[in-house]
């Protein structure tokens, strides 16, 4: 996101290294931009179109330890996109993938492929009365 806007990041590979700057402004930087929806990914999540910004601060630590799970977080924003593209049904869609990793974390917080499959479980029996329960969203 900070190369899109023009601001100089030192990534690594596919990670998203260390640079100077405020991750909120750099997104709405690149959404305005780019004139899309962006999402940041980590430990606390992003999501902007540069008018309107809210972040989920669900988090699991352990979704970093397992190779992969990004590429699910952008299969369930696939997924919530082809059905609408609200900012806020993308931000309710963000916070899916921590929230089952957060309940995964209660039972294999130490145990990093059974971490996995209980995420993939738990996203499997996500209900919208789970994510209401749960989410921690703030529109800021």
């Amino acid at each position: 996101m900070a190369t899109l806007s023009g601001i100089k990041w030192n990534s690594k590979g596919i990670d998203a290294g260390n640079g100077d700057g405020n991750a909120v402004s750099i997104a709405k930087k690149a959404a305005k931009k780019l004139g899309c929806i962006v999402v940041v990914s980590g430990s606390t999540d992003i999501i902007t179109d540069a008018n309107e910004t809210f972040l989920i601060h669900n988090n699991a630590p352990m979704l970093c330890t397992n190779v992969g799970m990004g590429d699910v977080l952008d299969a369930i924003l696939s997924v919530f996109l082809s059905y609408n593209d609200s900012i806020k049904d993308i931000a309710y869609a963000t916070a899916i993938l921590p929230i089952a990793a957060e309940q995964a974390t209660k039972e294999y917080n130490d145990k990093p492929a059974s971490f996995c499959v209980k995420t993939f479980d738990n996203l499997y029996k996500m209900t919208d009365l789970t994510l209401e329960k749960y989410i921690k969203m703030v529109k800021i």
